[in-house]
């Protein structure tokens, strides 16, 4: 089949007149955390415009088996229904770890870099065994 342009038009306007589908509420189909915060948002957003605190939120939900943590509520409601969920931000400690002592900012991106003091560009020569360390030496 092949599709021209008055196609395409047909096409967008029959998509601009869809409604989105709503929710059976009446339904006993299972649904994430997340997903019944975002059915409730409408209402838990004019509850928190009208000074509802987080915390006082979240314990309105957990009296009726919706637990979740205030924090959480908060990223929930910030989020647009069908974002992906927002990583963590890395640790600077952590990405810290992962970089040998010695480096310098001048030549950790650059394989080119001269060496730095501390890191030797020739491997380090092995040192004589201690006595007590080889087995036939007493």
């Amino acid at each position: 089949m092949t599709i021209i342009m008055k196609d395409i038009k047909k096409i967008t306007e029959h998509l601009a007149g869809l409604k989105p589908a709503q929710p059976n509420l009446d339904s006993d189909l299972p649904v994430t955390v997340k997903e019944a915060v975002e059915l409730l948002a409408p209402k838990l957003r004019h509850m928190k415009a009208q000074g509802f605190t987080l915390p006082e939120l979240a314990a309105a939900l957990a009296e009726h088996g919706l637990i979740v943590k205030p924090n959480t509520l908060s990223r929930y409601l910030t989020e647009s229904p069908g974002d992906p969920p927002k990583k963590a931000p890395i640790k600077k400690r952590a990405a810290m770890a992962s970089i040998k002592p010695g480096a310098t900012e001048q030549n950790l991106g650059s394989p080119t870099a001269a060496p730095s003091p501390d890191s030797p560009s020739e491997p380090a020569k092995a040192e004589p065994e201690s006595s007590a360390a080889h087995p036939l030496i007493g």
